[in-house]
């Protein structure tokens, strides 16, 4: 979906909307990062996967709109399983 968005871009969009505006793109995996921590210090487990939710989603679009290959996060996830 979020590589379609990319190739295929819809006006109406708001994942294209984040990918022309990459300050705004930035801005929102902080809002949301903001945001989740926040739940998990109210211990709001309904909050806490609804801004989760939220922050995959602008870092996935992050992460696609960079190019950076995920094998290479997943590269390092492993390294420090290590």
């Amino acid at each position: 979906m979020l590589k379609d968005r990319l190739e295929n871009p819809s006006d109406e969009s708001y994942t294209c909307k984040l990918y022309n505006n990459e300050t705004k793109m930035c801005k929102k995996v902080i809002e949301e990062a903001g945001e989740f921590v926040l739940a998990i210090k109210d211990r709001d487990t309904d909050e806490m996967a609804w801004e989760l939710a939220d922050l995959v989603y602008h870092t996935l679009v992050a992460v696609e709109k960079t190019g950076l290959p995920m094998s290479e996060v997943y590269r390092k996830l492993w390294e420090r399983a290590q």
